[in-house]
């Protein structure tokens, strides 16, 4: 779902951020930033560990 809302917020966002001065810069910093904002996210999850505990298995 995440994904699916970026992908449907970057291109508009892009383009106001980009803006009349054609600042690519800009642009380019901000998805730099979200990268990396996401890539520190993703090193506090523990893959080892499961999402739904032993208790909310089917007891079928």
């Amino acid at each position: 779902m995440w994904g699916s809302l970026g992908a449907a917020v970057t291109p508009p966002l892009l383009i106001w951020i980009v803006g009349e001065e054609k600042n690519w810069d800009l642009a380019l910093l901000t998805c730099a930033t979200a990268f990396l904002i996401s890539g520190l996210a993703a090193l506090g999850i523990n893959a080892e560990k499961p999402i739904v505990g032993d208790d909310a298995k089917d007891p079928t």
